[in-house]
């Protein structure tokens, strides 16, 4: 499931302008991408973006 994810999130963070109709600016979506690239972004934080960019997230048992 995780590796679902972050699939997702690479192909997010890859677009130009991935952050534009957010409340994230230019300079914390740099940041975030660094930060995934580096294996520095916990799971929640990148729930919490794809969320924010529109994506539905279903969490299973």
């Amino acid at each position: 499931m995780d590796e679902k994810i972050l699939n997702v999130f690479s192909e997010l963070v890859s677009c130009r302008n991935w952050y534009s109709g957010t409340s994230i600016n230019r300079f914390q979506a740099n940041e975030i991408k660094r930060r995934f690239r580096k294996g520095e972004l916990s799971i929640g934080r990148i729930v919490e973006v794809l969320i924010e960019c529109g994506y539905k997230v279903t969490i299973a048992k």
